[in-house]
């Protein structure tokens, strides 16, 4: 098996405009800062710089070559795995997903068995909706952990099955854990760890 060996994060602002998810508030300031040209090339460090880090996560999904976004979003979904070991400690799905994304991004299994992996614990992400689902409020006394405790298990285990094979896709789970400031700020200083 073939690593995966190109790592530069750059994208087009074609494929920013075409998979990007931008508001249009943050697509005009980034054409601003960046210019027009739909096919330049451009680092997502500029990206970053110009429209923040809230932004940038959904545009990590157009970038051309994705090693190290897969280990930025391994990196994220590692920290946050706690949520979902914390309350379902024997469901080893999550862990089992992070593991064969590095094991995939190595080189070390095939794509097929990474996306078994990541399927498993997407089951895993549905298995805690569903115990969120029947979540009973007015008892919560009777209950282990709270809504919010739940809810960010279900996040982390969407982050695990998403982590590298589109991770963006659970960029709404980040923001949903990472709500406060000083999270996103960690956010940040992980991506520019890969850049």
């Amino acid at each position: 098996m073939a690593k995966i060996n190109n790592t530069t994060m750059e994208t087009t602002l074609n494929r920013i405009a075409f998979k990007g998810g931008l508001s249009n508030e943050s697509w005009d300031k980034l054409v601003s800062n960046l210019g027009n040209d739909l096919d330049k090339i451009i680092s997502i460090k500029d990206v970053l710089k110009s429209i923040g880090i809230e932004n940038t996560i959904y545009v990590l999904k157009t970038v051309i070559r994705k090693k190290n976004v897969m280990l930025f979003g391994i990196e994220l979904a590692e920290n946050v795995l706690h949520f979902f070991e914390d309350i379902f400690p024997d469901d080893k799905r999550p862990r089992l997903a992070i593991k064969g994304a590095k094991d995939y991004v190595n080189g070390d299994i095939t794509r097929k068995e990474y996306c078994e992996l990541m399927m498993k614990a997407a089951k895993a992400a549905d298995d805690v909706y569903t115990h969120l689902d029947k979540f009973d409020f007015l008892d919560a006394r009777t209950k282990p952990h709270s809504y919010t405790e739940v809810s960010h298990a279900l996040d982390a285990a969407s982050i695990s099955s998403f982590c590298i094979n589109r991770f963006y896709a659970s960029a709404e789970s980040l923001v949903n854990i990472y709500e406060d400031q000083t999270k996103w700020e960690y956010i940040e200083a992980t991506l520019l760890k890969y850049l």
